[in-house]
């Protein structure tokens, strides 16, 4: 899978997508052939393509904006060495665990669900702080040791699919209105 990392999302302030750019100054210092890929679109894609030419980042960021099939979304996740969501708060995050299904580790910040379901350096490498550093240290870290790596994308695999199959979510759905609608009458 190689060094690539992958970012899907909104481009829009709670994403923090301009963190991780400048994050990959950092990186890429540390891990030379390390590759950036960011796929979506929003109000900040002009002033990420700035910051990706002011940074001279070029080389190392791509940014492809716009959305894309979920076929396509699939295999980008499965050419991912890392995936990373460094918003600032989320619902999900569902990228996360698409990313899990298709046993491509993460490194994240701890919002919505995932350091409920997840756990630091078991799961996922959760990422306390937003600030570059920080963020660059995490993906560097997951970079370098590929026992990690394959450890988070195994578990955090198991972990989605026991939990999060499509079936069995759809169930636990319905189960959570119908109690509901039990209290209500």
């Amino acid at each position: 899978r190689g060094r690539r990392i992958l970012f899907v999302a909104r481009l829009e302030p709670q994403k923090n997508p301009d963190l991780l750019v400048r994050a990959m100054k950092h990186v890429v210092r540390e891990v030379p052939d390390a590759e950036l890929k960011i796929i979506g679109r929003g109000s900040m894609s002009g002033l990420l393509r700035e910051l990706i030419a002011k940074l001279d980042l070029q080389r190392f960021v791509k940014l492809e904006h716009g959305w894309i099939s979920q076929d396509r979304l699939a295999d980008e996740y499965n050419q991912a060495g890392l995936f990373a969501c460094v918003s600032s708060y989320e619902g999900g995050p569902r990228t996360v665990f698409e990313a899990a299904a298709c046993m491509t580790p993460s490194v994240s910040t701890p919002v919505g669900i995932v350091s409920e379901v997840f756990r630091h350096l078991e799961s996922v490498y959760i990422i306390d702080r937003l600030r570059p550093e920080d963020v660059a240290d995490a993906i560097v870290t997951m970079l370098e040791d590929s026992g990690l790596r394959r450890k988070i994308a195994e578990n955090a695999y198991r972990i989605t699919v026991e939990e999060f199959e499509w079936s069995k979510t759809v169930s636990r759905y319905a189960n959570c209105y119908l109690e509901l609608a039990r209290t209500l009458r």
